[in-house]
């Protein structure tokens, strides 16, 4: 083997625990099952007309956290979902990625679903998956 050759890792998906109000997930759908992003810029940048530039720091940490999960998954299953929707207090969402390697995760300490999810039949398993889109005031990555 070559002294520089290239390392393989292996990313495991059972790794990552994500918890919405307390209930872990499972019953993801492949591709991109969990997505966090902040709304803002992390700095706004403002240049003067003698290209004097001053970055600003933006204070707005307000994101979405978006997950796709099986119509099976315990999470629809068991109705927590529609609960959730129905809920008008905010709730936690916590992800920590345990993958050698890997990013540690983010939190959410106030969350609530953004819109009820689709309600979706059709004859195709592909076409049944749940999207389900989170609002937080305040996304932290660890």
């Amino acid at each position: 083997m070559a002294e520089n050759a290239p390392e393989v890792r292996t990313i495991d998906p059972t790794e990552v625990v994500l918890t919405v109000d307390g209930f872990a997930i499972t019953g993801y759908a492949d591709g991109e099952y969990i997505v966090v992003e902040r709304n803002q810029d992390q700095y706004t940048l403002n240049v003067g007309a003698y290209g004097h530039a001053l970055r600003a720091k933006n204070m707005d940490h307000s994101g979405t956290i978006r997950i796709r999960v099986h119509p099976t998954s315990p999470f629809v299953a068991s109705g927590k979902l529609r609960e959730l929707e129905k809920r008008k207090d905010p709730f936690p969402v916590t992800c920590t990625d345990n993958n050698p390697h890997a990013d540690n995760g983010f939190t959410a300490e106030k969350s609530w679903v953004k819109k009820p999810t689709r309600f979706i039949r059709s004859k195709e398993a592909s076409g049944m998956i749940y999207e389900v889109t989170f609002e937080t005031h305040n996304v932290v990555f660890e």
